[in-house]
């Protein structure tokens, strides 16, 4: 898996969510047989949980947590990332977590501010 991949996220778990620095973060663990490394979503813009009514969406640190707390405990069925770059979760009981932005169109690569980036937690268990 490379990073910024969500690949092998489906039949993950939330587990977490909550601010690290300057970032809102969802963290993930792998609760299946092969189980494979943790993951965290950093998250650098706004998130929405859907269906409408299930929180609020999420443009500050705050309320991007708060927006996310209902996630905890459901498991992905499926992830998908737009060709723009958009990141959307599907979970258990239709429930979507949505990460807006755009990559940069910039050679630079990971020098470009991003709206997500998905790290392995290695040594978690």
């Amino acid at each position: 898996m490379a990073k910024d991949s969500p690949d092998g996220m489906v039949g993950m778990s939330v587990v977490e969510v909550g601010v690290r620095s300057c970032w809102s973060f969802i963290m993930f663990a792998d609760y299946r047989p092969a189980k494979g490394p943790d993951r965290r979503i950093y998250i650098e813009s706004g998130v929405e949980v859907q269906p409408p009514g299930a929180a609020c969406p999420g443009e500050t640190l705050e309320s991007q947590c708060a927006a996310m707390v209902p996630l905890v405990g459901r498991t992905v069925e499926s992830v998908h990332v737009s060709d723009a770059g958009r990141l959307t979760i599907c979970f258990a009981g239709d429930v979507q977590l949505i990460v807006f932005g755009d990559w940069p169109d910039d050679p630079r690569g990971s020098m470009s501010p991003r709206p997500w980036e998905v790290v392995p937690e290695f040594g978690r268990s």
